[in-house]
């Protein structure tokens, strides 16, 4: 389809440097430039103020007297309406769409190869205009959640024809503003109820600001709850802590005051504090200690019919201890075996017996504590205790199997 605006420009002459510096210092807008006027994709100035349209520059468009006061830059297609059918123009990479508003027209440029596409449409040929400030640019922020630059969107329509710009200068609200003011300046019939849009268009600003601000305090006020209830675990965590240590602390010194009461008790030397602690939890209540063994060996003999016996266990013990009701040993830590005095018959002191029982009364140079029952034997070396410790050891076991 071809639209009836399109034509193409071939040939132009630059205006003078005082001409140019006339238009920039009369235009009312900062966003008409030097670079913006005059250069093209052919200065290889890669700046974000050139203006970026292939072969031509844009004031080469415009009329000898004609004074330019905004210059708007997209990379966004221009849409043109016409007869229900809709088209996008879109610049070919690198160059841009441009919006010219000048004294008189709005002139539209979109940067194509092999040709720039251009309308020109006079304030005076307009029948409608309309300009929206579009969305707020969160990159150009002041303050909290707050924003201050707009891409306005400018739409114009002149017969049927309607066009559709959208700016991404980021003009401020004021610019913005200022844009649509000088636009219904120039426009011949005001038919567009710009201040009554302004209104509407402030008050959804407004509530944008408003609910991000709300957004915010409530984002503040969780990330506050949330730090209190981690500061209250907290807490909670340090108390249990604490409470959990002050009570193994307190268990702790009253265990060490059962152990040396129940040392105290003994008449041997043998039973002290650090020597009852492993042993301590396999007595019974109220039960008392008179002898520890710590170190050595102990083994087991079981009689056989022709009245010999072998060593059927050897290993090494943790450590003995001799009660009034019983005999604990324990080989490993929690490996807890006992020995009623019920079954025993004597206590001697000798040494391990090799393979038959006519040995085990024999002295030893290696003693040992052998328990003797009706089948059986237990012996449990001591090499680091004296034979008279053993003698006296030995004595106390037989007065517990006597009574």
């Amino acid at each position: 389809m071809e639209f009836p605006w399109r034509r193409k420009q071939h040939n132009y002459e630059l205006p003078s440097e005082s001409r140019i510096e006339e238009v920039i210092k009369s235009a009312k807008h900062v966003s008409v430039t030097r670079n913006a006027l005059t250069e093209t994709r052919r200065s290889r100035h890669l700046r974000s103020d050139t203006g970026w349209i292939h072969q031509r520059p844009l004031i080469s468009y415009l009329d000898s007297d004609e004074q330019p006061h905004f210059i708007l830059e997209s990379t966004q297609p221009v849409q043109v309406e016409h007869q229900d059918e809709v088209e996008e123009i879109a610049p070919t990479p690198p160059y841009r769409s441009l919006a010219c508003i000048t004294d008189r027209r709005v002139l539209l440029l979109v940067g194509r190869k092999p040709e720039n596409w251009t309308v020109s449409l006079a304030f005076d040929e307009l029948d409608d205009f309309g300009l929206k400030p579009g969305e707020q640019d969160p990159q150009k922020a002041e303050g909290v959640g707050i924003t201050t630059t707009f891409t306005p969107i400018l739409r114009l329509q002149k017969g049927t024809a309607r066009y559709s710009f959208i700016d991404e200068t980021s003009l401020p609200l004021k610019d913005v503003r200022s844009l649509g003011e000088l636009m219904k300046a120039h426009f011949s019939e005001d038919r567009w109820e710009y201040e009554a849009f302004w209104e509407s268009a402030e008050r959804v600003r407004k509530q944008k600001i408003k609910k991000r601000a709300e957004r915010q305090q409530k984002r503040l006020q969780r990330e506050k709850e949330e730090r209190r209830e981690r500061e209250e675990r907290w807490q909670e965590e340090k108390l249990r802590r604490e409470s959990e240590k002050r009570e193994r602390e307190a268990k702790k010194r009253e265990r060490q005051v059962q152990l040396e009461t129940l040392a105290e008790k003994s008449s041997s030397t043998s039973v002290t504090p650090d020597r009852l602690d492993p042993i301590f939890d396999h007595l019974f209540e109220g039960e008392s200690v008179d002898f520890i063994l710590f170190g050595g060996q102990r083994g087991a003999a079981i009689f056989s019919p022709g009245g010999e016996a072998e060593v059927t266990q050897t290993t090494n013990q943790n450590w003995t201890a001799i009660t009034p009701s019983r005999i604990l040993f324990s080989r490993e830590p929690g490996d807890v075996d006992e020995i009623s005095y019920d079954v025993l018959e004597t206590a001697r002191i000798g040494r391990v017996p090799q393979g038959s029982l006519e040995h085990w009364e024999e002295p030893s140079n290696s003693p040992a504590l052998i328990l003797a029952g009706d089948e059986f034997i237990y012996f449990f070396e001591a090499a680091t205790y004296t034979l008279p410790h053993l003698h006296e050891l030995a004595e106390v076991v037989r007065e517990y199997i006597d009574s």
